[in-house]
This record gives C-alpha cells, structure tokens and sequence, in this order.
C-alpha cells in the first residue's frame, strides 16, 4: 500500500483524505465505547491516543496537539466541561476540534458542552457514522479557516493573470 493510499481512509463510502496522519484524543471512561471509538477512528486514518481519566487527559491536551479531540463529559477526575474550557484556554489545542460525547441529553447539558468551547455535541447511544460525519465537518471548517489568501494576480507586460478569479486581462 503506497503512503498515500494509507492516508486515506474510507468511512462508509466517503473518503477522508490528509496529507499526514491526523492525531485524536479520545478522552472515554466507558471501555467499550473507547474501544469503538479507537477502532472506527483508526480505520478512518487517526492516530488515536486514549485516556479514561480527566487528569491524564490535562496532561496530554497541555503538552501535545491534536487535530481532534472527543471527550466524554463525564470522565472521572476532571469532567469533560473543564477539560474543553482548558484546551480552548490556550496552548497547544486552543484551535483543534472538540466533540463533547455524553448520556447527559437535556438542552442544558448540550449548551453547556457547546458554550464551554465543544465544536459539538453528541448524545449517547451514538451512530459511529454520524460522529466520524460531524468528525469530518469540522476538519473541513477548519482547513477552509486555514488556507492561505489569494495570491496576487501575476503580471507579464500588460498580461494579468488571476489564478484564483480564473481570468486574465490585458
């Protein structure tokens, strides 16, 4: 398999292409879930780093950035609400993509999540494809956040070409 086909990774008929491996931490206190979660992840092309507990999840939110981040609002230790506030506080994750995963499902619950920095918010019992779809979309905001501006038209004389307009003038 070239490096480029193990960049990609099909997720139920989509494609998710990087051009590096994208890193995820998947912060779930409920071992099945996280084994879910770290399989389905894995196969759509993460590196997934995993962690049970709220404490060793601070520790890792301070000192590696991640593409994404899922957190389970109810880990032990330190709940998922203050681990969100603390990664978007600053730091290495101040800007990577939260997805608050929780049983808790009332409206007050999901604007917490939200207003504490989650970019979403999912309710357990979950559909694997619909997290990996929201997963997507917010990298997808992203790298749209993220490109560079247009580049200046390019001149030759009195030929001016516009890359991003697709035109050209004399």
């Amino acid at each position: 398999m070239s490096a480029t086909e193990t960049r990609q990774a099909a997720v139920r008929g989509e494609e998710m292409v990087t051009s590096l491996p994208r890193r995820a931490l998947l912060v779930e206190s409920e071992p099945g879930v996280r084994q879910l979660l770290r399989t389905h992840l894995a196969l759509a092309g993460f590196h997934v780093e995993e962690v049970a507990d709220g404490r060793a999840a601070l520790d890792r939110l301070r000192a590696v950035p991640y593409d994404v981040i899922i957190l389970d609002a109810l880990t032990p230790n330190l709940d998922g609400v203050t681990l969100c506030r603390a990664a978007r506080s600053g730091g290495p994750n101040g800007n990577a993509g939260i997805v608050m995963v929780s049983a808790r499902n009332t409206e007050s619950d999901r604007v917490l999540g939200l207003s504490s920095g989650a970019d979403d918010y999912v309710t357990k019992p979950f559909g694997i494809r619909e997290l990996l779809a929201r997963i997507a979309a917010i990298l997808r905001r992203a790298e749209r956040t993220h490109t560079p501006p247009p580049a200046a038209p390019h001149r030759a004389g009195p030929l001016s070409i516009d890359l991003a307009r697709r035109q050209a003038y004399i």
